[in-house]
């Protein structure tokens, strides 16, 4: 199985290096595609400049939530699976599956709006519609602790498409992790909100009220009706699930 996983990501790698990745240039595709061949992930995730929490002169910065994050982001699994069904990928089970994927997918990488975890149980790619969600959220998020705080930090993505092994193995140790994940479909990620990326040594901030501004940013793609969000307690991780966009 584990060979087969290999091959599956070899055939995803080869497709993106054609069609292009978020985040970054054809040649650094290119140069992502090959680290992925080698069965190596070292070389696609740029580490941040600053990974400490300096809480003894941490100031905190202006938010506008205050509200219960388990209640207000409570979107069950299976509004989320609709949402996933309708825009994602089929699941990919075989080789035939990864190689005729039903919708296009895209290589994402650590960028200025968003740091890409080391991914132990899923692959970086997501739907284009999903891969546009998380860049625009990590803009936002990054907009707004600037103007108010003239700080840089970015959101970490924690987990991204995974397929049914690596669903099986997350569930021997994930008590959140469910068969039928929405993660199968590529329309799916995770953010920390216990964890920031800090790529500026001046003005530092609390984990705290970073994970409080995250919340605000969240709450104001909710609202606008642009994806589905889960508040995961035990994982620290806001679960998000892009949604359909009405044309008008």
């Amino acid at each position: 199985m584990r060979s087969f996983l290999t091959l599956v990501i070899v055939v995803m790698a080869v497709m993106v290096m054609s069609s292009g990745c978020s985040c970054s240039s054809t040649e650094d595709n290119d140069t992502k595609a090959a680290t992925i061949l080698r069965g190596s992930t070292e070389d696609i995730y740029s580490a941040p400049l600053y990974n400490e929490e300096d809480s003894m002169v941490a100031q905190p910065v202006e938010t506008h939530f205050s509200g219960s994050r388990s209640k207000t982001f409570n979107d069950s699994n299976h509004v989320q699976l609709v949402a996933a069904e309708t825009l994602g990928i089929k699941p990919i089970t075989d080789m035939a599956s990864a190689w005729n994927t039903s919708r296009p997918l895209e290589l994402i990488a650590s960028c200025e709006e968003y740091y890409l975890d080391k991914l132990t149980h899923s692959y970086p790619f997501l739907v284009p519609e999903a891969a546009k969600l998380l860049r625009d959220i990590g803009m936002r998020f990054n907009e707004l602790l600037w103007e108010r705080g003239q700080s840089k930090y970015r959101i970490k993505v924690t987990s991204v498409l995974r397929t049914p092994e690596t669903i099986k193995r997350l569930m021997n140790h994930n008590p959140n992790a469910v068969a039928v994940s929405t993660h199968q479909y590529g329309t799916t990620f995770d953010i920390s909100y216990s964890r920031f990326i800090r790529d500026q040594k001046e003005n530092p901030r609390t984990f705290q009220n970073l994970s409080q501004l995250l919340s605000e940013v969240l709450l104001e793609f909710q609202t606008q009706g642009r994806c589905y969000v889960k508040y995961e307690g035990k994982q620290s991780c806001f679960h998000i699930t892009v949604r359909q966009q009405n044309k008008k």
